[in-house]
């Protein structure tokens, strides 16, 4: 992504219009980043778009698998599905995956105020 901020085969104005949108995600990156240098957790991320992702686990054959979820709740898949499903999701909605052998070391709560906290910050800034 830096690289695209100078590439000179990109004409100027698109870089320049590109560049704030670019920049934005290079700092999520580093925000990523940081807190997995902090937190020991392997920097490997897939992030998508809630636009981009499209679940199966609206098959019949998912429906009955139980969910545990960080308070030791157990659901089956059925009750919690409209959590993965938007008729039209918002481009402010997405995923973040991280290798299953990761997901232990990673403070969901935590991790999730420093997104906050950066998405707040940038959105103030755009104002």
């Amino acid at each position: 992504m830096e690289s695209e901020l100078s590439d000179e085969e990109i004409p100027e104005q698109i870089r320049k219009s590109k560049s704030i949108e670019l920049q934005k995600s290079i700092d999520l990156v580093e925000l990523l980043k940081s807190y997995s240098e902090q937190n020991n957790v392997l920097f490997e991320y897939v992030l998508v778009s809630a636009k981009q992702f499209a679940t199966g686990f609206n098959k019949d054959e998912f429906k009955s698998i139980k969910v545990r979820f960080a308070n030791n709740d157990i659901k089956a898949l059925e009750s919690i599905i409209y959590l993965f499903s938007a008729k039209k999701p918002n481009d402010n909605f997405f995923y973040l995956f991280a290798k299953p052998s990761e997901r232990d070391k990673i403070d969901v709560s935590k991790l999730t105020f420093e997104i906050v906290d950066f998405i707040l910050k940038e959105h103030n800034k755009s104002k």
